[in-house]
């Protein structure tokens, strides 16, 4: 199903000051049509009226990452519910429906899942004709009470008119923003075959993740991921001219042990910095991990873009 982007821990500003939250601009494509998913802003599919519809929204609303947006709106009785947005979800063909909900509502060329509850949760779907998806949920939190059903159906509605309207927004992101990269560039296959094996590169949905192998039967190959953290690096050390962390990761089934490399950009949103985590991953001592995943760190680094 979906081909989710792998968390990335830990920031650092690399100089420069930290740009502003990032407001969106008005897309070009035509309504119903989204292009350039890598800069969509998730939280641009929420109506600006919707989360105050159920509580106390806060001020400013803001995306965690490229990929999701979570509203927490605080309710009068005590609790918060969190709204989701995620977008970074595609399917890779139409029996994988089913894994989304049984009952489907056609609009135009969308199709909108029945909201579909878990315990006190519930999620709905978006799926697009090229079998994209956004999946939107309600999650009630300490001692909320809520109709969470009705809440994804009123956010999955929202994701519809903002689509049709042509009324989603774009990612206003700086010039040098690492939004813009596409990490497939940033790696030749010939250089990630130390540990993935001959293979070609696969995008994530929204391109903000590339793999050279990382997947079944395995789990051997290389992973780099462009996100953003809340976090901050610590014991670093340079690459490139980087500030750089490195982590050994012990193994967690199905994934063998690995080895994560860490560096940092500009700002983001509220206190949060772009990051970029490159993971090696194989049945091999933490000693090789970590030193050809710091010899792929030197090779990917000087290709992106520093801080103007």
């Amino acid at each position: 199903m979906g081909f989710g982007g792998i968390c990335v821990a830990g920031a650092l500003l690399l100089g420069g000051t930290a740009c502003a939250a990032p407001q969106g601009n008005e897309p070009v494509a035509a309504p119903g049509v989204i292009t350039d998913w890598h800069r969509v802003d998730p939280c641009g599919f929420v109506d600006p009226a919707l989360p105050g519809r159920y509580g106390r929204p806060p001020e400013r609303i803001e995306p965690i990452d490229f990929n999701a947006c979570e509203i927490p709106v605080a309710q009068p009785a005590g609790g918060t519910i969190y709204l989701g947005v995620l977008t970074d979800n595609r399917l890779t063909d139409e029996r994988e429906l089913t894994g989304l909900g049984t009952a489907f509502t056609r609009h135009g060329a969308l199709r909108v899942a029945r909201p579909m509850p878990y315990e006190d949760t519930c999620s709905a779907h978006v799926v697009f004709p090229d079998l994209r998806y956004v999946e939107v949920n309600a999650v009630p939190k300490d001692g909320a009470k809520a109709d969470s059903c009705a809440i994804a159906a009123a956010l999955a509605d929202s994701v519809v008119s903002s689509v049709q309207q042509g009324k989603y927004r774009f990612f206003a992101a700086s010039p040098s923003s690492w939004l813009h990269v596409d990490p497939c560039e940033l790696l030749t296959s010939e250089q990630a075959a130390v540990v993935a094996g001959a293979v070609e590169p696969r995008h994530g949905p929204n391109r903000h993740n590339c793999r050279w192998g990382a997947s079944e039967p395995d789990y051997t190959g290389v992973v780099l991921n462009i996100g953003v953290s809340a976090e901050r690096l610590t014991d670093v050390r340079d690459v490139a001219g980087r500030a750089t962390q490195v982590r050994a990761e012990p193994a967690v089934a199905p994934l063998p042990p690995g080895c994560r490399v860490n560096a940092q950009h500009i700002g983001f949103a509220g206190d949060k910095v772009e990051t970029i985590a490159l993971i090696v991953f194989a049945d091999r001592e933490q000693r090789w991990l970590c030193a050809t995943a710091l010899d792929l760190a030197a090779r990917v680094w000087p290709r992106l873009p520093r801080t103007p």
